[in-house]
């Protein structure tokens, strides 16, 4: 096949590997945190197995 002997495809592989975890990572943590802080959403942190029979316990 003549594409793959090509010099502006051997640079274009490097190039869109790049462009593609640059844009998950962006997807992932950026929109989710930009979101978080444009609307006022307060981060609460997952709370154990062991926090949620105490509260069991106590009524609450």
């Amino acid at each position: 096949m003549p594409l793959l002997a090509d010099a502006i495809f051997n640079s274009m592989a490097p190039t869109i590997m790049a462009g593609l975890a640059f844009a998950s990572l962006l997807t992932l943590i950026a929109v989710p945190v930009l979101y978080s802080l444009l609307f006022g959403i307060p981060y609460r942190r997952a709370s154990s197995c062991a926090d949620k029979g105490e509260a069991a316990e106590s009524g609450a």
